[in-house]
C-alpha cells in the first residue's frame, strides 16, 4: 500500500522554513486538505469551505494543496509507469 506520509517525510516542501515562519501542519493533514479539494464539487472546495472544514487560516488551504501536488509530482518517476505486457493481461482479467 502507498503511504504518502512515509514517502514524503523528508521532502523539503514539508520542512519548516528557516525565516521564522509558522510550523507547518503534518504532511498527512495537508494531504487531507488537498483530497477534500479534489473530491468536493461546487462551493465546498473553495477556500472558505476548506477553512471552515479544517479550521485553517486564510491562505493555508492554497499552501497545503500546492505542497501536496509538488510532493506527488516528485514521486511520478517512481510510481507512474505504463504497464508491461504481463501487467496489461492481469488488468484485463480484472474487468
Amino acid at each position: 500500500m502507498f503511504d504518502f506520509t512515509k514517502k514524503n517525510q523528508d521532502h523539503l516542501i514539508f520542512k519548516k522554513r528557516t525565516n521564522g515562519g509558522k510550523e507547518q501542519a503534518h504532511a498527512a493533514q495537508q494531504l487531507m486538505v488537498c483530497l477534500k479539494f479534489v473530491g468536493t464539487e461546487e462551493t465546498g472546495a473553495n477556500n472558505p469551505g476548506q477553512r471552515n472544514a479544517f479550521g485553517i487560516d486564510h491562505g493555508t488551504f492554497d499552501l497545503c494543496r500546492d505542497r501536496v501536488i509538488i510532493a506527488l509530482r516528485s514521486l511520478r518517476e517512481e510510481h507512474v509507469h505504463w504497464p508491461h505486457a504481463k501487467e496489461r493481461d492481469e488488468i484485463a482479467c480484472l474487468e
